[in-house]
């Protein structure tokens, strides 16, 4: 479904693909896009998983806006609250040490989708993906924490 239906070819399986993905997919895993990717596998269907993050930003960032409304308001406001906090590199850091394969998929996507957004939306998801200065600063510092810590361990071996 996600290699073929996410294709541009057929523009109406591409929208049945779309909605399912972000109406019955998103749903099941509460509105968690990482949690999907998981369940997608992105070590095996990275290709795949890529397509779907693309598609859920495009959901988020109003290029297809339609898609959601089958949505109460909570269930909106859900889904795209979920998928931006997703898109935090913070907030990816502060629940965990180490990054999955899922969340730097993700992340990267987020990070590529940012250079096809224009304007306000792209400063906005700028900010979101990039934390500022300090933040990044604590994140770089945990990060190399744990390295030295590594380092250290396998000399003492």
């Amino acid at each position: 479904l996600l290699r073929s239906g996410l294709t541009e070819r057929c523009p109406s399986t591409r929208e049945a693909a779309i909605k399912m993905v972000c109406t019955t997919w998103m749903k099941s895993v509460k509105f968690d896009p990482v949690a999907l990717i998981e369940l997608v596998g992105p070590i095996v269907y990275e290709r795949e998983c890529e397509k779907l993050v693309r598609t859920i930003l495009d959901v988020v960032s109003d290029r297809n806006q339609d898609i959601l409304n089958d949505f109460s308001d909570p269930e909106r406001r859900a889904f795209r609250g979920n998928v931006e906090k997703a898109c935090s590199l913070q907030r990816q850091n502060t629940e965990a040490t180490e990054l999955d394969v899922a969340q730097v998929l993700f992340a990267r996507v987020c990070c590529d989708h940012v250079d096809t957004l224009t304007g306000m939306k792209r400063a906005d998801m700028f900010t979101k993906v990039i934390p500022d200065i300090p933040a990044l600063c604590e994140m770089f510092q945990q990060k190399l924490a744990v390295l030295v810590e590594s380092i250290k361990t396998r000399e003492a071996d």
